[in-house]
């Protein structure tokens, strides 16, 4: 291999990335799998927005971040599952502390409530990991897998056939977990069975939703993909 290799050139630039404290500071914050704003990144790595701007669009060029537009908000986060294990095995080099952010999501609203129809909170984005573990959901899209179809359909949700079943690109970020939940017609669906089943309670006036005993035993603990 030769130093004029593209390989080698483009090993070097990925290096003049990571050799920026503030870029580690900002990939070590989004290492928690969540989605943030620049001008929270740039409070994390405690610089300007418009340096947090300018480390971003570096980043993004060279494939380390990518960028989540969700109705006026631009968010960042990782590119992919292969960039958080380069940087946790950098990690295993030093001690060096993650930096975090306090949530400010009001805690009625974080464990469940509404987002356009769909599910949204902690319970949304854990029911959605799990059926993407499942393989129920396709990783990047969370679109339904025909393997998805059957068992939703099996505990009586009301699906259209699997032939005519859209591929929405259903990913929905989650304003206060900053993960994605499930969106889209897929999203809604599953809320109006939940509701049916009396998985939850709804609050007057509010978008918050209350987890009822039901509830609890078939959405916790991974309940509703083993039952």
């Amino acid at each position: 291999m030769h130093s004029s290799d593209p390989a080698v050139h483009h090993v070097a630039e990925l290096a003049r990335v990571l050799a920026e404290p503030k870029r580690v500071l900002i990939l070590l914050a989004l290492m928690d799998g969540r989605a943030y704003t620049a001008t929270e990144l740039a409070l994390m790595a405690d610089i300007a927005p418009s340096t947090a701007s300018s480390h971003l669009h570096k980043m993004r060029e060279q494939g380390f971040i990518a960028c989540v537009s969700q109705g006026k908000h631009r968010y960042f986060r990782l590119s992919s599952a292969d960039i958080a294990q380069l940087l946790e095995q950098l990690l295993r080099f030093t001690a060096l502390q993650k930096p975090s952010m306090v949530p400010s999501t009001p805690p009625h609203l974080r464990q469940a409530r509404t987002c356009y129809q769909h599910l949204a909170g902690e319970i949304a984005v854990e029911l959605a990991q799990e059926m993407v573990t499942a393989q129920w959901l396709q990783a990047d899209s969370y679109d339904l897998t025909e393997l998805g179809h059957q068992a939703l359909c099996r505990k009586g949700v009301p699906l259209a056939a699997w032939e005519t079943y859209p591929q929405q690109q259903c990913t929905c970020l989650d304003w206060s977990e900053r993960q994605f939940h499930i969106g889209k017609r897929l999203g809604s669906t599953l809320l109006r069975f939940f509701m049916q089943q009396g998985y939850f309670n709804t609050v007057a006036e509010s978008r918050e939703l209350v987890l009822t005993h039901k509830g609890k035993q078939h959405l916790l603990q991974q309940r509703f993909i083993q039952t």
